[in-house]
């Protein structure tokens, strides 16, 4: 009889025990889970929202791992409750829904970052003192409707309207006629996660680096903002940290000391074995270039194949337009000149572009070829940028010479075709080696998309060519204006499910299963 007391005691004991132990095995795994090395984050938003990119997920990553704290501080004035103009009113409104959004993303830095990423939002009616305070260490803000970026002593300051968020207004404000519905601002398109990542980014470089855009009496403009012209890349340069510098080719002797990179758009001259020397010389010194050449139906001699500069650095440019088939397979037409290229997946400048499903296009492109055999410490990587399977060499017909774009009868003449290339030159001074880009067509003009289709190669050229690693990405995103509400009482319940929920339920069936014993 009494070891019959003894063992139901043990029972019951255990039974309480593996209740306890339960217990405490839960909430380790809660204490746990919020490490950030243990984090999962599940999202089941629509387009997945509250997923950041690859690339921020890294580079998050990579500042946790230098040891590096980012404070991001948010100073949101208070919007009016309500407008007596309907356009100020749905503009209040979209106010609201990006100041909620640029909270949820932040939210996700804080969530990636763990103890390196700190978020601090900061009430201007309430918060009074540590505004002040605040202020007081940043300096003078712009607006009210700022997030800050800090990163140690160095400083970013973003608007929530202009720099996170692309409203469309309407164009003029007209009297809006009986029956017909007024044209109201529109939220197009939320880009946080991009101008966010793109500043921590600019705060992870230093220094100005100069770039010198090589220039003669026949260059195309750089500056003037037509569709003509590589204006627009310019002012991304500019944006992106460059100094911007115009280099005479007239009587060139050697090329100035504080250029950290070249660029030669669409050049419409050779190099002549001098100024060849000179370029060449500057590469063997760690220099930096990009040519982006071209076709160009007339004069035939507006088609430079760089004989002197290719000799010296193992490449060679071909005298015909390159051209493919078009996707329904049609041909004859002048839209073959378009190419839609496939770039080297392993290439630093490029390696983004592949993995986000981005091809750079390029158009009136010119093929380029590795010599047989490249002087001693060139290395050509002509994988750079290739067409698909389907090009071929145009040739020129006819008494002007005019170019056909009639594709060949033989199967025979359609081939992968090389047209842009990175070349690699062996130092003879000091660590760094040389680099030259060469991209084989137009990519980069105002007129054809430069911002919406090739802005982001030719961003990462120039990064890459002056070391700043981390400014190489891509720079779109699919963060929409949408997101997955939850109501106050939804979050209050599934507080209480996590606190009180899981334990009480463990609890529960450790109970259940001791009057299961007992009744055995």
């Amino acid at each position: 009889m009494e070891v019959s007391w003894l063992r139901r005691l043990a029972g019951r004991l255990n039974l309480i025990l593996m209740g306890v132990l339960a217990l405490v095995i839960w909430i380790l795994v809660a204490l746990l889970a919020t490490r950030p090395s243990m984090k999962t984050l599940w999202d089941v938003s629509p387009q997945a929202q509250f997923t950041l990119t690859p690339e921020t997920e890294e580079l998050i990553s990579d500042m946790r791992a230098k040891g590096l704290e980012l404070e991001i501080d948010t100073f949101f004035s208070p919007l009016p409750r309500s407008a007596n103009d309907v356009t100020q009113s749905h503009l209040i409104n979209i106010q609201k829904r990006v100041r909620e959004l640029t909270r949820d993303l932040l939210q996700q830095f804080a969530y990636l970052g763990g103890d390196a990423v700190k978020v601090v939002h900061y009430d201007l009616l309430t918060d009074i003192e540590a505004v002040r305070n605040r202020i007081g260490e940043i300096g003078q803000l712009r607006t009210q409707n700022t997030l800050v970026l800090s990163l140690g002593k160095r400083r970013k300051v973003l608007s929530v309207s202009l720099d996170l968020a692309d409203i469309e207004f309407p164009q003029g404000q007209r009297q809006v006629a009986p029956g017909t519905r007024q044209a109201l601002p529109t939220l197009k398109l939320y880009k946080g996660e991009e101008a966010i990542s793109l500043a921590i980014r600019s705060l992870l470089v230093e220094g100005t680096p100069k770039v010198y855009f090589m220039s003669d009496s026949s260059s195309v403009s750089l500056t003037q903002a037509t569709a003509n012209s590589y204006s627009e890349l310019m002012i991304a340069l500019e944006k992106e940290g460059f100094e911007l510098g115009i280099l005479d080719l007239g009587g060139l002797r050697q090329v100035p000391a504080d250029a950290a990179a070249l660029a030669w758009m669409e050049p419409y001259r050779g190099l002549s074995p001098e100024l060849a020397q000179v370029v060449h010389d500057y590469l063997r010194r760690g220099g930096r270039m990009l040519i982006n050449y071209s076709f160009r139906n007339q004069p035939p001699d507006w088609n430079p194949r760089f004989e002197n500069l290719g000799k010296l650095l193992g490449f060679e440019v071909g005298e015909e337009l390159v051209c493919h088939l078009l996707p329904d397979n049609q041909a004859g037409v002048a839209q073959v000149q378009n190419l839609v290229l496939q770039a080297s997946p392993v290439h630093p400048t490029t390696q983004p572009l592949v993995r986000s499903g981005r091809r750079p296009v390029l158009k009136v492109a010119r093929e380029l070829r590795a010599l047989a055999n490249p002087p001693q410490g060139v290395k050509v990587d002509n994988g750079y940028l290739v067409t698909g399977p389907g090009a071929w060499r145009a040739p020129r017909v006819g008494p002007n010479g005019e170019v056909t774009y009639q594709s060949p009868a033989r199967q025979s003449d359609f081939s992968q075709i090389s047209v842009g290339a990175s070349i690699d030159i062996e130092q003879v001074e000091g660590d760094r080696p040389g680099h030259l880009v060469m991209v084989g067509g137009v990519a980069f003009l105002n007129g054809e998309g430069f911002q919406r289709v090739n802005g982001d190669l030719a961003l990462n050229i120039f990064n890459w060519m002056v070391q700043r690693h981390e400014l190489v990405t891509v720079r779109g995103n699919r963060y929409r204006p949408q997101r997955l509400e939850l109501q106050p009482h939804q979050l209050s319940n599934l507080r209480w499910l996590l606190i009180a929920g899981v334990p009480g339920g463990l609890l529960l069936l450790s109970v259940l299963v001791f009057f299961l014993r007992m009744r055995n």
